[in-house]
């Protein structure tokens, strides 16, 4: 089926740029998805180097059109881009459809992007820089089909042995990635998985270490596994050695979900998470009232499941800090009920129920 998805991306990149780009010069980092294909979803355009050219021109321009850092030959032969942000930080856009189990991309393209990832995270420390990653598909369990086919293997939006060689890359360069971000299962969520060699593990057993009274406890270590001193380095909740990333709503209700974004809050020297707003607008209401539908604030992620004394006011949203904040929505039944109100009012499919806007697995 042909797709009208250029004059989407034309009509995409020219309200981007009269609202953002060319008035307030701030750069979009568009990413690939799996409904970008001209042809079949998931599947490469028949001639894929036009269809990156033609994607290319439009996505140039969000990023901040003839920008130095930006080199064009990744995105055009594989759809994957890295720019330089700023003197320290460099965004890194994945064409993460390329590792799902329905995609019938190439065998080598996919390869060859695992392999630009690990050379690009390389160049970013040799640099004395820090990275944060962005994507459509994430690298682990996906909500929608977990609900639409129980048990099957597509329950993981990746195949199994590129989440295994991804994990091992990012595990490598932890230490300098601040942020994982992407999309695709059109509900808020988070995910926390564990990471061999460090204290984590995949079976989801608590950490029973001494905290607060809200399960939430720092590291007294003087320096980390990689030896990097506490008192320069971002603050650390004890429960390390895990991978984190972020999957943000949809804009669009295409399965029932209400339209939602987010705005992420990072910490102005770290570029680590603080805090993660989300915006929606509540389609059966708006439908009810018969006007147009509005974005009204819908929840800060730290007010919501956060109960911490002062200091922890600016903590970052380190990967051992999502585990605990996990095990803390588990064991708190109060927050249990925040958590379920919000999954029904993001997410309204309705066999969706029993499955977590967070996953650790």
């Amino acid at each position: 089926m042909k797709k009208p998805t250029l004059e989407t991306f034309r009509v995409i990149t020219e309200i981007f740029a009269a609202h953002l780009t060319s008035v307030s010069r701030i750069p979009v980092y568009p990413t690939l998805g799996n409904d970008d294909s001209p042809d079949i979803n998931y599947q490469e355009a028949a001639h894929p180097g036009d269809f990156y050219r033609n994607v290319w021109v439009h996505f140039r321009r969000l990023i901040g059109g003839s920008s130095p850092s930006v080199e064009d030959e990744p995105f055009l032969t594989g759809g994957y881009y890295k720019v330089q942000h700023s003197s320290k930080l460099w965004i890194i856009s994945l064409n993460t459809v390329s590792f799902s189990f329905h995609s019938q991309l190439n065998e080598t393209k996919k390869l060859a992007q695992l392999e630009w990832l690990t050379e690009t995270l390389e160049g970013v420390r040799l640099s004395g820089g820090s990275a944060i990653i962005i994507g459509h598909i994430p690298p682990g369990i996906s909500t929608f089909e977990v609900a639409m086919t129980p048990g099957s293997l597509t329950s993981m939006s990746w195949k199994e042995e590129y989440i295994v060689r991804f994990n091992d890359i990012i595990r490598a360069e932890d230490d300098i990635i601040r942020g994982m971000y992407f999309g695709h299962h059109h509900a808020q969520s988070w995910f926390v998985k564990g990471s061999e060699g460090g204290d984590g593990d995949s079976s989801g057993s608590k950490d029973n270490s001494d905290g607060d009274s809200n399960g939430i406890s720092e590291s007294s270590d003087s320096s980390d596994s990689k030896g990097r001193d506490s008192a320069t380095s971002p603050p650390q909740i004890r429960g390390g050695g895990y991978i984190s990333y972020f999957s943000a709503p949809a804009i669009s209700p295409v399965y029932r979900n209400n339209p939602a974004f987010q705005v992420v809050v990072v910490a102005p020297t770290t570029w680590y998470p603080v805090d993660i707003i989300t915006y929606s607008a509540n389609l059966d209401f708006y439908l009810r009232v018969g006007s147009p539908p509005r974005f009204n604030f819908e929840m800060s992620l730290k007010e919501k499941y956060f109960r911490l004394p002062k200091r922890y006011k600016d903590i970052e949203l380190t990967p051992g800090f999502l585990r605990q904040l996990t095990y803390r929505i588990t064991d708190f039944g109060d927050l249990m009920e925040v958590y379920s109100h919000h999954v029904v009012s993001l997410l309204q499919l309705k066999n969706l129920p029993g499955v977590s806007p967070y996953q650790l697995y």
